[in-house]
């Protein structure tokens, strides 16, 4: 199920949600109206095989994805294997071409806020580089938070700051 749950001015980015239950219901490639994107992955991948991380990877990177944030539980160790994916799928990289990856051990605030204000890409990328997903897999109980926040994310992420106190 697509979502499209607003836009970020500040990147141009169109904001949207995509939930599976879990890793085989998604497609070969996780396609969106942009030719590049930046993913923010939702799961409890403790019990993941490397197959399963694998199979993750290739769906977003055959898709377009050019940063992905994984958040939950098993985080860290299915950010090394997507780490390796991305090394195997790009074979040489350069600074104008790498796709990065990265672990959130903090809220889910946390890791939204960075969806929208921390996953720079690319110089290749800036300028076809126009959506943001948050990929749920099998944690449909974070679906109205994560629609809330993205709903406004101007205001969500001047809240955090005040919250944090940057602001």
């Amino acid at each position: 199920m697509w979502e499209l749950l607003g836009h970020d001015a500040r990147l141009d980015r169109d904001l949207y949600r995509v939930a599976r239950a879990s890793v085989a219901e998604l497609p070969e490639a996780l396609r969106v109206p942009s030719r590049h994107y930046v993913a923010l992955v939702l799961a409890d991948a403790t019990a993941w095989s490397d197959a399963q991380a694998h199979r993750l990877a290739a769906c977003l990177l055959g898709g377009g994805a050019v940063h992905v944030s994984v958040w939950g539980p098993g985080s860290g160790r299915l950010q090394d294997v997507l780490d390796d994916a991305v090394l195997v799928a790009e074979g040489s990289q350069s600074d104008e071409t790498l796709v990065t990856t990265l672990a959130h051990a903090g809220s889910l605030d946390e890791a939204l806020c960075f969806l929208l204000t921390g996953t720079a890409v690319a110089p290749a990328y800036d300028a076809t580089c126009r959506a943001a997903v948050v990929l749920d897999l099998g944690m449909p109980g974070l679906a109205a938070a994560v629609r809330e926040r993205l709903a406004d994310p101007g205001g969500f992420v001047s809240l955090r700051s005040l919250e944090i106190g940057l602001a």
